[in-house]
């Protein structure tokens, strides 16, 4: 059976945009309006001097979810799930749910709402956008956004603005925009993302370099990676503790118990990506903590861990165990194994089960190294201090390589 394909969604940028859009087109006269055209970037940073192309508010057909273009424009077409004016004469409100289709985002299903308050005494066009409840606060150095900012990341920023400005020209409104982002339950939701780790308290970010949510997306990943990194290093900090998830996390800040929460980065399969940013943002001691499955594709010199991009291959793991020492009956078996698990328990069985996995660690620790080594040389660093340990299911410590032990920097 053919698999189908992941649906796309919008960002919270987006959702925060559509919102701002049909509160504005509200206030200014427009009450009979099904959906707004949302303006989704990649595009230049709005500013206040920019040209704002805006064909009027004639009602074309709506298009299907999913992003489009048309005449150099990307757009989303969305439906705001309320809108409405408020007692004040200038000020309304609009909502729209936060669809991220088939990505397991935390932010998903969430109310992304805009209170729009027009400012009849403001320069035309002129446009400020914060945050309100639900908006986390940036709180540390190394984020998009200052110190006490609204984590309303550049690019949504510019695309809520841009968004308005449409809404304005084609309102033909004399003043500017005073746009207020709100996320009803955002401060809950966002104990579910590292954003606290991050010093964003208080809610979610809005993000969206895209504007549109590619599911299980390698750019997405890489993006959180980054932030988090320069968010370790703009606190000073030159060590990380790299997990490929939650659990491995977890056994590495017990092995690390005096390291702050910033040094300790999922990256999931992202790897040699985060080795090499690690080392290009100064970062000159790094430990990797992995389960069985991940740790042989990183012996074999695989940086991207992904099942799609480097499925495991049974075969070529019982040869390579061979090679190793594991005896000839169990690495038949292991040939034929079902999971990464499996062959794990397989070696059990093995007299030299604990050299293997030595063996393992050490094999993994080179390909680490020779990444940091190649990461470091275009800006003449010193050597980097990498450590590679091998957890078991039931979170063990099975087994470590150390790069200053084994005499590689």
């Amino acid at each position: 059976m053919k698999k189908e394909a992941l649906r796309e969604g919008y960002t919270t940028g987006t959702a925060a945009t559509a919102a701002a859009m049909a509160a504005t087109r509200l206030l200014l006269g427009c009450e009979n309006f099904s959906f707004v055209r949302v303006p989704l970037p990649p595009f230049a940073v709005f500013d206040d001097g920019a040209a704002v192309k805006c064909e009027g508010r004639a009602e074309t057909p709506m298009r299907p979810f999913g992003p489009h273009s048309e005449g150099g424009m990307r757009f989303w077409d969305i439906v705001p799930a309320f809108c409405k004016k408020l007692g004040r004469p200038g000020m309304a409100m609009a909502g729209v749910i936060k669809n991220g289709g088939d990505d397991p985002d935390a932010t998903n299903g969430l109310m992304i709402e805009a209170l729009v308050i027009l400012m009849p005494d403001w320069g035309k066009g002129e446009i400020v956008v914060k945050g309100g409840r639900g908006v986390g606060v940036a709180t540390l150095p190394g984020l998009p956004v200052p110190v006490g900012s609204a984590a309303i990341n550049p690019v949504p920023m510019s695309q809520i603005r841009r968004g308005i400005a449409m809404e304005l020209a084609a309102g033909k409104w004399p003043g500017g925009v005073l746009a207020r982002i709100i996320v009803p339950g955002g401060e809950a939701r966002a104990r579910h993302t590292l954003n606290p780790r991050l010093g964003i308290l208080g809610g979610i970010s809005i993000l969206g370099t895209q504007g549109v949510v590619r599911p299980y997306s390698h750019d997405a990943w890489q993006a959180t990676i980054l932030q988090g990194l320069r968010v370790a290093r703009s606190l000073g900090f030159d060590m990380t503790a790299l997990s490929t998830g939650r659990r491995t996390e977890r056994l590495q800040m017990a092995t690390f118990p005096a390291w702050p929460a910033q040094c300790f980065i999922q990256v999931a399969d992202h790897m040699r990506f985060s080795v090499e940013a690690a080392v290009g943002l100064g970062f000159r001691r790094i430990a990797a903590g992995f389960f069985f499955g991940k740790l042989v594709k990183l012996a074999q010199g695989v940086g991207h861990t992904h099942a799609h991009a480097a499925p495991l291959c049974m075969t070529a793991l019982g040869n390579m165990l061979a090679v190793l020492g594991l005896e000839p009956h169990l690495a038949a078996e292991a040939r034929t194994a079902n999971t990464a698990l499996h062959v794990l328990r397989i070696m059990e069985r093995s007299a030299k089960y604990t050299h293997i996995l030595d063996a393992l660690c050490r094999m993994a620790l080179k390909h680490v190294a020779a990444w940091a080594a190649a990461a470091s040389e275009p800006c003449k660093a010193t050597g980097v201090h990498v450590t590679i340990r091998l957890f078991s299911p039931e979170e063990r410590l099975l087994a470590q390589a150390d790069s200053m032990e084994q005499g590689i920097s």
